[in-house]
């Protein structure tokens, strides 16, 4: 996906070629502690995915590895904790 300008997001999936993302300033995730969510804007990110530039691709196919990895990890633990069941709800609901 990040090859195509999308990433993964808690309510699923952001085209970074959208042009409402032009102006917001704001990180893909503010929960993320990714390359791309810590050091470039959603702006910016748009704009290297307009122009087609490799870095662009690149940031959103971190973001999308590190997005999964994460989930991995709180399935994870939600399996240890028993409380799998109440993970996957919240997941379809948007809300983890």
């Amino acid at each position: 996906l990040g090859r195509h300008g999308t990433v993964l997001v808690a309510g699923g999936r952001l085209n970074l070629g959208a042009s409402s993302l032009s102006a917001n300033d704001g990180p893909i995730d503010s929960d993320c502690d990714c390359l791309a969510c810590t050091t470039f804007s959603l702006a910016f990110l748009h704009h290297v995915t307009k122009l087609g530039d490799p870095l662009g691709r690149r940031l959103a196919s971190m973001h999308n590895v590190r997005f999964l990895t994460r989930l991995m990890a709180a399935a994870r633990r939600a399996i240890l904790d028993g409380t799998f069941t109440a993970f996957c709800e919240a997941a379809r609901s948007g809300s983890r």
